[in-house]
């Protein structure tokens, strides 16, 4: 890209983005609303998962996520879906953790430290929970969608998810493979859900490195146990 062009916003599948250079995306794909799940699970909301929402929009829509900064969009959501906040973190353990917060933008606030942001990050103890339990404590019902943007712990939401899995139709992972933030890669994520039952179905979006490799992508995998 020459210095004259002029970077464009991006939208991501999976929530929004900001600038990057059009050769390093992939393409966005939709998500497949062929399923009819009765709760959706979105852990990791942000600014919201507008095409999540869109493919089940009679679905009861669950939304996780810690900030209080991103309440007037998850207001916004449940003025058009049915559904629920859930004020807090997810992960294999509930509890209480440090979230580490880069105000500039808070969509990549993670349990772990980015390598890239060595100062500035702010640090925010929330509380977290298993979605095994909230599902059991709440009486949500299945089937389930489960969409987890976790910033590195996506395989820790996953293992607190597994007892649901069996009813879960459709997962969609954010799966990192740049190491970014210490978390599980890529493998790690695969490996589980292929011994859950589940197999990959399509690829929503993928972020590559300037060299050529793959630095992230959003996977959607379907349990070969629905039809």
């Amino acid at each position: 890209m020459s210095g004259t062009e002029q970077q464009k916003p991006l939208r991501s599948s999976v929530g929004s983005r900001g600038l990057a250079p059009p050769e390093a995306w992939g393409v966005t794909r939709t998500i497949d609303g062929s399923l009819r799940p009765k709760t959706v699970i979105d852990v990791g909301v942000g600014r919201g998962t507008m095409p999540l929402y869109q493919a089940f929009p009679d679905a009861y829509h669950v939304l996780i996520e810690p900030l209080s900064e991103f309440r007037p969009y998850v207001d916004e959501i449940l003025t058009k879906y049915r559904g629920c906040w859930v004020q807090a973190a997810s992960s294999s353990t509930a509890g209480k953790r440090t979230l580490y917060v880069e105000d500039q933008y808070r969509e990549m606030s993670s349990f772990f430290k980015r390598a890239d942001v060595p100062e500035g990050l702010r640090e925010v103890q929330v509380d977290v929970v298993r979605v095994g339990d909230l599902v059991r404590e709440r009486e949500f019902c299945g089937p389930f969608v489960l969409k987890t943007d976790a910033e590195g712990s996506d395989l820790e939401v996953l293992e607190g998810a597994r007892e649901i899995l069996p009813e879960t139709s459709l997962v969609i992972c954010e799966c990192r493979a740049d190491g970014l933030f210490g978390g599980a890669n890529i493998d790690s994520i695969v490996s589980f859900l292929f011994g859950c039952g589940f197999g990959i179905s399509n690829l929503i979006e993928v972020r590559w490195e300037a060299d050529g490799s793959l630095r992230w992508a959003n996977v959607m995998f379907r349990n070969k146990g629905f039809n």
